[in-house]
């Protein structure tokens, strides 16, 4: 399969304005840019507030179908709906490869539109970057858990943000499970020949045991006996 024959829909909570999963996200799709892939975004209730709910980050088109949407407005919730399948409908691109790239697994608020894509033949690409689930209520534990079976089953292929992912879907599913760790934007600049002094690293994180606080700490450790300064 050549990269330029693809056409990718990306699914995602937040767009362009996000948090850590955002910003990996958009650093994928500035890297696969490169490639003369064509890229849009459809993000789903979103709970930030956006620069517009339509237009274009760094090239790539993106459409808000659900800002600050509250589910229990019946009416607003069906033209919310028939927006986001007319989305994907309308997008796959004639006579290319057509991807659907759903950030998280499948879960009760994505589940028409991953559903509907898969309807329509395009490649299902699941990028997991949790598999902990905040304890907002019971049926939300219990259908995440449920329906996680469903992305395994359905997935063409998993992308993960870590080994203990990549592990724990390698065991669910014999589809291609991929490691894309923590990403970052490009900064390179020519005239920068050396690294301030002193060095400082900042940590800017949770102190979860999954976080690995520890290993950092023990990896500056090492980098700090070889380059002294």
């Amino acid at each position: 399969m050549r990269l330029n024959s693809i056409s990718l829909l990306v699914l995602i909570r937040d767009y362009p304005v996000g948090l850590a999963v955002t910003k990996k996200i958009g650093n994928i799709l500035g890297y696969l840019q490169k490639y003369d892939i064509e890229i849009k975004v459809m993000s789903y209730r979103s709970k930030i507030s956006q620069p517009a709910l339509k237009g274009k980050k760094d090239g790539i088109s993106y459409l808000c179908i659900g800002n600050k949407l509250k589910l229990h407005h019946l009416h607003k919730t069906i033209i919310y709906i028939v927006k986001g399948l007319r989305y994907i409908s309308r997008n796959g691109g004639k006579n290319r490869n057509n991807v659907f790239y759903n950030i998280g697994p499948v879960n009760i608020e994505n589940f028409i539109f991953v559903s509907w894509a898969r309807l329509l033949h395009y490649k299902i690409i699941f990028d997991i970057n949790e598999d902990n689930v905040k304890a907002i209520s019971k049926f939300k534990i219990q259908t995440t858990n449920s329906l996680d079976n469903l992305t395994s089953r359905w997935a063409d292929a998993i992308t993960v943000v870590s080994s203990h992912l990549k592990s724990k879907y390698t065991l669910k599913t014999k589809k291609p499970v991929a490691l894309i760790p923590v990403t970052a934007k490009e900064n390179y600049c020519e005239k920068e020949v050396s690294a301030s002094k002193p060095f400082k690293v900042v940590y800017a994180g949770t102190f979860d045991l999954k976080d690995g606080v520890d290993t950092i700490i023990r990896g500056f450790s090492i980098f700090n006996q070889e380059f002294k300064d």
